[in-house]
């Protein structure tokens, strides 16, 4: 009964929601990965880039549901090193880009992975936001109902 009073409380918290975009965000982000990631420049994917959007799903997942703190952090880092690896595992295909020998502008997956990793980022700040209303344990309450006696 208590674990499901906790589910319950959890789902219902804003957070949660922001968690759960971010997970989506994130998955998305690593199909688009999986099918465009690799090109001429780029023979393979990256098992780092893989790694970090996987703990990335893995963590929005479970700071959602668990209800402990520390993770929203290591969400965040896990975000940002995806996206951060990810452009440094396509070197080779910005310098490319920028210098114009077989391309003059980045594809629309390349776009779409580094805004998805960044937004999901910015959803586990604003996610983070409400850990206080999320992990409020009703102490405060007390003490202004006793407040309001006296």
């Amino acid at each position: 009964m208590i674990i499901k009073n906790h589910l319950l409380k959890t789902i219902r918290s804003k957070s949660t929601y922001f968690l759960a975009a971010v997970a989506v965000l994130d998955a998305v982000a690593l199909v688009l990965y999986f099918n465009f990631g690799t090109s001429v420049f780029i023979p393979k994917l990256s098992p780092t880039v893989i790694a970090f959007m996987i703990t990335a799903i893995a963590l929005s997942v479970i700071v959602a549901f668990a209800g402990i703190k520390l993770p929203y952090v290591i969400l965040y880092a896990a975000n940002l090193f995806s996206c951060f690896f990810f452009l440094s595992s396509q070197a080779s295909f910005i310098a490319n880009v920028f210098v114009g020998i077989d391309g003059t502008s980045f594809s629309v997956a390349f776009y779409a992975i580094v805004a998805l990793t960044l937004i999901a980022a910015a959803l586990t700040l604003i996610a983070m936001s409400f850990i206080k209303e999320q992990f409020n344990t009703g102490s405060d309450d007390q003490n202004e109902g006793e407040k309001q006696k006296c």
